[in-house]
């Protein structure tokens, strides 16, 4: 009898397991719990072609079906470019900005989504041709690697150092300013206007 109980349990948990590896392969959403308990919809990958490059760490993407959607770059901070209004361009963002229109513009991109939003902009590391752009914008010394919001990702971290050490692009400057203390530094100027 005990046998026969342990046979049906196991044939249950297999039977899970390959409902599951089949929800997988064929790319269903899965309701997943998140930290703060609030459920959201997992989708681990979307692609699209790049149908606008906004600047260096964001960009909009044309799905085949024709729906376009933005994309916040995982993982970096681009400097500035300018906002009306709100603030001046920082150095290197044109070149982030150009950087990453010449590699992706027009192509082909798949993005691995993070379930995160960040001002109407979808969060996710983009890959185009195998490679990472948040990974290649920070070995190139074009973004800051945002440790505020993915502190745990030590490949990011080491790309920065090599850069930093080895003073390319941005990290030609003596203090570079970060784009979070810039847009700080611009909103607290516009407060003390008023």
């Amino acid at each position: 009898m005990k046998s026969n109980f342990l046979h049906v349990k196991k044939a249950a948990i297999w039977c899970v397991v390959i409902i599951m590896a089949i929800f997988v392969c064929i790319g269903l959403d899965i309701i997943v719990a998140d930290a703060g308990s609030r459920a959201k919809m997992s989708t681990p990958f979307v692609s699209g072609v790049v149908a606008y490059v906004h600047d260096g760490d964001t960009i909009t993407i044309q799905k085949s079906h024709g729906k376009r959607i933005k994309i916040r770059f995982y993982g970096v901070d681009c400097p500035e470019t300018e906002k009306e209004d709100a603030w001046k361009a920082q150095p290197y963002s044109g070149a982030a900005r150009a950087f990453v229109r010449e590699l992706i513009l027009n192509k082909q991109v798949a993005v691995r989504l993070n379930g995160d939003k960040s001002y109407d902009r979808l969060v996710g590391e983009v890959f185009y041709d195998g490679r990472s752009l948040s990974r290649e914008l920070v070995k190139n010394g074009l973004a800051w690697w945002n440790k505020k919001y993915e502190p745990h990702d030590s490949d990011l971290k080491r790309l920065q150092h090599k850069a930093r050490k080895k003073r390319i692009g941005l990290w030609k400057d003596a203090r570079p300013v970060p784009p979070w203390v810039h847009r700080y530094r611009a909103q607290s100027a516009s407060r003390r206007k008023k």
